[in-house]
């Protein structure tokens, strides 16, 4: 589960709920080596953030007031594919 609600979600960090599946194999061609491979795949359910700021073009120049922002509306699907392979030598 997601640490954030969609009320305080951000552009910043558009994460949410997400499912990981990995797999991995082993083997020893000899007894004093193996090699380990790995592979995940992570996909988070997609989401919609509307954002408006209003304080982003606050300045020293006009005293700390804010003097325009910006709104942000976009769907986010995030995905990820990860690999790992590693060689174990025993000596």
């Amino acid at each position: 589960m997601t640490p954030t609600n969609d009320e305080d979600r951000s552009v910043r960090i558009p994460s949410d709920d997400r499912r990981i599946f990995s797999l991995g194999a082993g083997w020893s061609p000899t007894p004093d080596l193996t090699v380990d491979v790995a592979y995940s795949y992570l996909t988070e359910r997609g989401t919609f953030v509307d954002q408006e700021r209003s304080d982003l073009l606050a300045s020293p120049a006009t005293q700390g007031f804010p003097v325009g922002g910006a709104s942000y509306s976009a769907d986010y699907k995030n995905e990820a594919h990860g690999f790992g392979a590693q060689l174990t030598y025993r000596f």
